[in-house]
Formats: structure tokens, C-alpha cells, sequence
């Protein structure tokens, strides 16, 4: 969608606007860690749900970046504990961002934490 504003104060309300139709939120979800892009700090993760979801973002800086060739290592084609900040913009909020903040591998017999083909 275009907005044509006409000076700063139409920018400033269009954004004002914005803001307050931005809801913020932590999700925790378990599923499987389909792939981890380093160097991009992006992720993508399917959830384990009726829906089998599929939720790609970006990795957020609580997570240094040593961490992430770990979190490769340990977490990848796995079973985890995800936990995302999502934001909701919009006021269908239909707009979603979301950002991987802790993920942590699930301890249990192998062939329920293996990714499913």
C-alpha cells in the first residue's frame, strides 16, 4: 500500500498510526530446526503442530554469534524448544516478524526428536 504524505507531520502521524497498532509478544513453540543461515542471522523452524508451520526469521541478538555454529551443530533436524519475539504490525496484523531469541534441543528417545520426512 502507498501513503502520500504532505510534510513531516502527515510521515510522523502515519507512523504514530503504525506504532500503535503493533503488538508485541514471546512464543515459546517445539519443533524442528530446518536450517540456520550464519552469516545472515536468519533461521527456519517448523512447528509441531496440527498446522506443521514452517516460521523463518531472524536471529536475535541475545544469541552471540559464536552460538549459532552451535546451535547448527546441536539443534539442527532436531526436536527443540524455540523461543521467538513476534511482532504483529498492522491492523489486521497480518504483518509477522519473527525473532529467535533461545533455542535449546529436546533430551528424549531419538526417534521422536528426529525430524520427520
Amino acid at each position: 500500500r502507498e501513503i502520500n504524505a504532505r510534510g513531516p507531520e502527515q510521515v510522523q502521524d502515519a507512523a504514530n498510526r503504525l506504532e500503535s497498532a503493533r503488538v508485541d509478544e514471546v512464543v515459546r513453540a517445539v519443533g524442528w530446526l530446518r536450517g540456520v543461515l550464519p552469516e545472515t542471522r536468519k533461521f527456519e523452524f517448523e512447528e509441531d503442530n496440527d498446522s506443521r508451520s514452517i516460521r523463518t526469521g531472524g536471529i536475535g541478538e541475545e544469541i552471540d554469534p559464536d552460538a549459532i555454529n552451535e546451535i547448527d551443530k546441536t539443534c539442527l533436524h532436531k526436536k527443540c524448544r524455540a523461543t521467538f519475539r513476534v511482532s504483529r504490525v498492522g491492523q489486521s496484523q497480518s504483518w509477522v516478524r519473527y525473532v529467535l531469541t533461545e533455542i535449546e534441543p529436546l533430551k528424549g528417545d531419538s526417534a521422536w526428536t528426529t525430524l520427520p520426512e
